[in-house]
């Protein structure tokens, strides 16, 4: 059994029997029990959708549990676009219980999505390099709260046009046995963020933490 194991599984444990859709079955327990975290393990194919849902619905985070590595890593991403950080801040807990090195993941565009065509035309500034301001920006950001939440956390801004692509990279770079990832309640189906969870739980290999929370308007440039 993992630390991971150890971390989610409760002192006592009630089997409950309930007749309905796995999203039905789980909401419904769910709202009764009113959990802290929710665990499943759903076939691919159903799970992206499943956990988001889930995760939307009792507005806890849902842990998608895949076979684990042994002294694994815990792989975070985030969009950087809420000054709060929140995904970063709920998993500080988490790599600190599990006492796992970790890295802190951002994906910024490969191209400067900033400037319209027009300012584009009129600006003597390469696009590319626009872009390449704004990523160290984001890394010396990123390079700051991983120090302040532990020792063995690392900084990566990896610059993509892929973003689910580029945070599997990593995750399968470093041997992860959690990749964390948030999604805005009330984002919608059509969102992007939610696109993007979904995706990744659909994708990766091992356990995926997904993590909801309420967007603030202010948000990092």
């Amino acid at each position: 059994m993992s630390r991971l194991d150890l971390l989610v599984v409760p002192h006592s444990i009630q089997i409950i029997v309930r007749e309905g859709t796995p999203c039905e079955v789980a909401v419904n327990v769910g709202r009764a029990a009113d959990p802290v975290l929710v665990v499943m393990s759903p076939p691919k194919g159903t799970a992206g959708g499943l956990a988001a849902t889930v995760s939307d619905a009792l507005r806890r985070p849902v842990l998608v549990a895949r076979d684990p590595v042994r002294e694994g890593h815990v792989v975070v991403a985030t969009d950087m676009r809420d000054l709060r950080y929140p995904v970063l801040s709920r998993c500080r807990s988490l790599v600190q219980a599990l006492r796992r090195s970790a890295t802190f993941v951002h994906n910024a565009p490969a191209t400067c999505l900033l400037a319209t065509p027009l300012e584009a035309a009129r600006s003597h500034v390469p696009a590319n390099w626009l872009a390449e301001i704004a990523a160290d920006a984001k890394l010396a950001r990123l390079r700051t709260i991983a120090a302040e939440a532990g020792d063995d956390i690392e900084a990566v801004v990896v610059r993509s046009d892929r973003t689910v692509d580029a945070i599997l990279e990593v995750a399968n770079g470093r041997n992860a046995d959690v990749v964390a990832i948030g999604r805005p309640l009330g984002s919608g189906h059509n969102s992007r963020s939610h696109h993007t969870s979904e995706r990744v739980v659909e994708r990766c290999r091992r356990s995926v933490l997904v993590i909801p929370f309420e967007r603030e308007v202010h948000r990092a440039s």
